[in-house]
């Protein structure tokens, strides 16, 4: 999707969309975000990519979205004078447990915790040792932005000694 129109606009009633896979690039210097809210509440994007010349990646008037594992400048989200909207930013965090010789642990305990020390994940390894956890990195309206990350990484298993790991997923 290019040129000179939004990649995707999002307007009035559009609520809980789902757009996965997409790669989005606008080039109007003026007129094309990569994602416009403009209105619309819950919509979700995962595992797309945006990139827009010119212009806000993404942008937010007052509708909400949640953008897991999107690759955008993050530092390219803008907001209309009057936004009373917002966007969640998070990200994959894929763990393999192992032992010391490098064999995969099953049934490890992975618990996530934010930087205020509120749990966001916690599951058990499968048999290859490996979960998959989405954490949020931030959530950002016109007036703020709140992080959420670094992140505690601990990993249990009996018989074995706790790992405690400090991550940053932004």
């Amino acid at each position: 999707i290019g040129g000179s129109a939004n990649g995707i606009y999002i307007g009035t009633v559009s609520h809980n969309n789902v757009f996965s896979s997409n790669t989005l690039k606008t080039t109007h210097a003026t007129l094309a975000y990569g994602v416009y809210l403009n209105s619309g509440k819950n919509n979700t994007f995962i595992n797309d990519n945006i990139t827009s010349t010119g212009v806000n990646d993404i942008r937010i008037k007052i509708g909400s979205g949640t953008f897991t594992n999107v690759t955008f400048n993050v530092t390219d989200i803008g907001f209309d004078s009057t936004a009373t909207g917002n966007i969640t930013v998070k990200w994959y965090l894929t763990t393999n447990v192992q032992n010391t010789s490098g064999n995969n642990l099953q049934n490890a305990n992975v618990s996530v915790y934010n930087n205020s020390g509120t749990i966001q994940a916690s599951d058990l390894t499968d048999s290859n040792g490996i979960t998959i956890h989405i954490l949020t990195d931030f959530i950002q309206d016109n007036n703020s932005k709140t992080y959420y990350t670094p992140h505690i990484v601990n990993v249990t298993l009996a018989n074995y000694q706790t790992n405690s790991t400090t991550i940053n997923i932004s």
